[in-house]
């Protein structure tokens, strides 16, 4: 190696075998990921209903914009965090440094939920159409000492303190605890890289299952006894990463300033090609070529030019991948969600389709009818006490990836014996055309809610304390194929895209790079925020002022499954005819190997292409 390239990874001592090693600490990575995503689903799946709810009380506008914020936080500090990491603590040091400022935050929740014991809950008064009037008043001899202000809404400076920490906190833990544990199988080869990052978005996904189930289950009795469940279980987590300390592979901190490099080397590309007369001899392939040392005034070597080549390649993919973002954000934790409001929730005490409670017209017109007049509603006689809360529904998503991830292995090793390679640029593709099919799923769901609401009229359903004018004859449980299809979905785009990001990213540079992968998550979702507001212009496809069914949900469905169809082939056109780098197979396949032989680290493709620069397969690169 150079002396001049990035420094090598430090191996610890151990008196474990080298597989060993690596195996144990990517165990411990993926445990701690596991522990760590519970406790974060935890409070950001019932932040809503945390605030807006007994005692706290606070406005639903309000309690809805502090979700926003922790998501806010948490997608955007993901870059700064990733910098910091590579700058200046290393990856080990800024988790450690995460993982504080987490349990702090959680310590904020639990404090402040612990004083709910001393508030006796009121009756709820005033219920308004599909919402309730929250008038209780939490007594300031019953607050927490540091909730006694009565000016604001209740803990409004508390809990704040404690959502910004906990953003902070998951944002740095998240985005560097990926890029940590790829440090440690890289050191396997590309198989154990792939299995990682399986292994990684398999356990994510299980905490999500645990969270939105088990532990919201239990806050739904009492949200001091939930808060402590995943506050333990981030300790565990943190407790848990600490114990594989002595078999991490950890860098030296500082080894480069990311954004300093990458302005200096700019910078100097433009100064040469402003001030020198250099001939075109083959050795300009690119305006950042100008800042190579061996032109006139260059001052970097082709490690460096190279590093900010493919950082820029990357910047380049993520901002495709936004379109898909925003697409993604209307689905699972939120229209979906508000969709399963308005389906039968209860299984028993169905009910016959009454034939007086529509008038002919909107009978006639079906799903296109105006269903804000003129409609009347089933009471049922007795409530059933047995009832599917939608927002669980949402396990079903991460359920589909939990069981799908162990399978997609085979599914490519056995395409690739038809002749057909996982490109990176086919699983992004596929996992956009199962957005689309999604996305209608859900469309065609609404329709045929709104035209059995038509036909039959509304059945007004009572979820916790407010009422919901819900579809009389179709179940909620419809809506699990298209959970299911976002599931398939994340398989083939979200993990692809973080192999993707980490494989191809600079070593000394995929800190910064997971930050920019979460950043385009980020972009997607406040771009998704801005879409209903948008359409509220356009006919009446959506009336964000009004409940759903004043609105033509099933259009802004479909039109957004014909925009993920279109977008996804505007993709492949766009990979094709510009140098992304989407032609690799990144993950291992059938290669004609001895099973025998070991997978070292010169079989990576992170060292491998130190050796040829850019293969355009890793394959190749490791027989």
């Amino acid at each position: 190696m150079e002396s001049d390239e990035r420094a090598p990874l430090l191996l610890t001592r151990t008196i474990l075998q080298p597989s060993t090693q690596h195996t144990l600490a990517c165990a411990a990575v993926i445990a701690a990921n596991l522990l760590e995503r519970l406790a974060y689903y935890s409070i950001a799946g019932n932040l809503v209903f945390f605030l807006y709810g007994e005692p706290l009380c606070w406005a639903i506008s309000l309690a809805t914009v502090t979700i926003l914020v922790l998501t806010a936080i948490t997608y955007y500090l993901g870059l700064l965090s990733g910098w910091i990491s590579d700058s200046y603590f290393g990856r080990y040091g800024t988790i450690v440094v995460g993982y504080i400022i987490y349990i702090f935050g959680y310590i904020v929740f639990i404090y402040v939920s612990f004083y709910f014991e001393k508030f006796e809950i009121h009756d709820f008064q005033n219920v308004t159409y599909e919402g309730t009037s929250c008038n209780s008043t939490w007594q300031k001899d019953t607050r927490p000492p540091v909730c006694a202000d009565g000016n604001s809404p209740n803990c409004l400076t508390a809990l704040y303190v404690g959502v910004i920490l906990v953003a902070i906190g998951a944002g740095t833990v998240r985005t560097n605890l990926l890029s940590f544990g790829g440090d440690q199988a890289r050191s396997g080869g590309i198989r154990s890289t792939h299995r990682f990052f399986t292994g990684y978005y398999w356990s994510l996904n299980l905490g999500a299952i645990l969270a939105l189930v088990a532990v919201a289950y239990i806050e739904d009795f009492n949200f001091f006894y939930g808060f402590i469940v995943a506050g333990s279980s981030l300790l565990l987590s943190f407790l848990l990463f600490l114990l594989g300390t002595k078999l991490y592979i950890r860098r030296p901190a500082g080894a480069i300033n990311v954004f300093k490099i990458v302005y200096r080397v700019i910078s100097n590309a433009c100064y040469v090609k402003r001030n020198s007369n250099i001939q075109d001899d083959g050795t300009v392939h690119n305006f950042l070529d100008y800042a190579n040392m061996e032109h006139e005034g260059g001052k970097f070597n082709v490690n460096q030019i190279e590093d900010v080549r493919r950082l820029w390649k990357l910047c380049k993919v993520f901002l495709l991948t936004i379109p898909y973002w925003m697409c993604y954000s209307q689905m699972v934790f939120n229209l979906f969600l508000l969709q399963g409001l308005h389906l039968r929730v209860h299984f028993d005490n169905l009910t016959a389709c009454p034939s007086n409670l529509t008038t002919s017209t909107i009978k006639a017109e079906g799903a296109g009818a105006n269903l804000c007049l003129n409609i009347s509603y089933i009471e049922p006689s007795i409530e059933s006490k047995f009832l599917i809360p939608p927002a669980s529904l949402a396990a079903f998503n991460a359920i589909f990836i939990v069981l799908f991830l162990p399978l997609i292995q085979k599914c490519y090793r056995f395409l690739s014996k038809k002749g057909i390679e996982a490109l990176t640029w086919r699983r992004l593709w596929l996992g956009m055309l199962l957005a689309s099919l999604a996305l209608s799923a859900a469309g065609l769901l609404e329709y045929f809610r709104r035209k059995n609401i038509a036909e039959c009229g509304l059945f007004r359903q009572v979820i916790g304390i407010t009422h919901y004018d819900a579809s009389p004859g179709i179940s909620v449980l419809w809506q699990i194929p298209q959970y299911c299809l976002v599931g398939a979905s994340e398989v083939f785009f979200v993990v692809t895209g973080i192999e993707y990001a980490y494989i191809e990213s600079p070593i000394n540079m995929q800190g910064v790079v997971m930050g920019l992968f979460w950043l385009a998550s980020g972009i997607g979702n406040f771009i998704g925020l801005a879409l209903p507001y948008i359409f509220y212009y356009i006919d009446d496809i959506w009336q964000p002022k009004e409940y759903i069914n004043c609105s033509r949900i099933d259009k802004y469905f479909f039109i957004l499954a014909i925009f993920m169809l279109i977008y996804s082939f505007i993709f492949i056109c766009i990979s094709k005819c510009c140098d992304l780098s989407l032609n690799s197979v990144i993950v291992e396949t059938h290669q004609k190997r001895n099973n025998s032989e070991p997978e070292s680290a010169s079989a990576t493709p992170q060292l491998a292409r130190r050796r040829t620069v850019r293969p355009v397969n890793f394959e190749s690169s490791v027989d």
